[in-house]
């Protein structure tokens, strides 16, 4: 199955925090405890779409799947996307600039039967 979400890091410029709120997103619809449940094996894929992804923490994104113990990680790619655009600056949140990262996540979870 492959699950999509959307994640937005508006203050502090941060395309990690963007990227783990999109793959949380796209998680989130993912019924990951029925599969522990069942004693199901599986494995899960995560592509990230974000704006300067050079700068991502791809093992930041690992710790953002629930119950890793359960399943393999085939891997985090992460690559150039999402979106970049202008906000509102708050100094007072952290911010560095008037940028808004958008990061879009897929996840594939791969269930043997």
């Amino acid at each position: 199955m492959v699950e999509t979400g959307i994640g937005i890091d508006q203050h502090g410029q941060n395309p990690t925090k963007a990227a783990i709120k999109a793959v949380k997103d796209a998680i989130s619809r993912v019924c990951i405890p029925y599969l522990m449940e069942r004693g199901k094996e599986f494995a899960v894929y995560v592509e990230i779409g974000v704006p300067h992804s050079s700068a991502v923490e791809k093992e930041e994104i690992a710790k953002a799947l629930p119950g890793g113990e359960c399943y393999r990680l085939l891997g985090v790619e992460v690559r150039e996307g999402g979106l970049s655009t202008r906000c509102i600056k708050s100094e007072d949140l952290g911010d560095r600039g008037d940028e808004m990262i958008i990061a879009v996540a897929a996840i594939t979870v791969l269930v043997r039967e």
